[in-house]
């Protein structure tokens, strides 16, 4: 089964390869919730970078993955929480608000992680 609008995030510790949302050629959704406790919701389009930075910006040896922006594959639009991160050694998520401000395109974008700093260019935005 081909999948397309996934992230793929490798983690040089375990030499593991993280797959996240996508769907696939029959356009059905990718799975996301079998490997992980109250998982966000399904998405394609996003971004992921992997990142040692705990969310209160102290130095972690934790390796997370950040995860933002992505739509729903039937009707095009943001999902409601563009900002997610998974913690790769319990696998369990931290769902950010749901009602996060940004002017950032929410699909087909890249996103670059500088020290605290994660920069979103490019991409698709809607304007509501």
């Amino acid at each position: 089964m081909g999948r397309d609008g996934h992230t793929a995030t490798f983690l040089p510790d375990t030499g593991e390869i993280i797959y996240i949302g996508g769907i696939n050629k029959g356009y059905g959704l990718i799975d996301i919730a079998n490997m992980t406790v109250n998982p966000p919701e399904p998405r394609y389009g996003h971004t992921a970078v992997l990142s040692k930075r705990d969310f209160f910006y102290i130095y972690s040896m934790k390796l997370r993955i950040v995860i933002f922006g992505g739509a729903h594959f039937i009707i095009e639009q943001p999902v409601k929480t563009p900002y997610v991160v998974l913690d790769t050694k319990t696998f369990e998520w931290y769902i950010g608000p749901g009602d996060l401000l940004t002017r950032a395109p929410f699909r087909h974008h890249t996103a670059t992680l500088y020290n605290d700093y994660m920069f979103i260019s490019f991409g698709k935005y809607i304007f509501f």
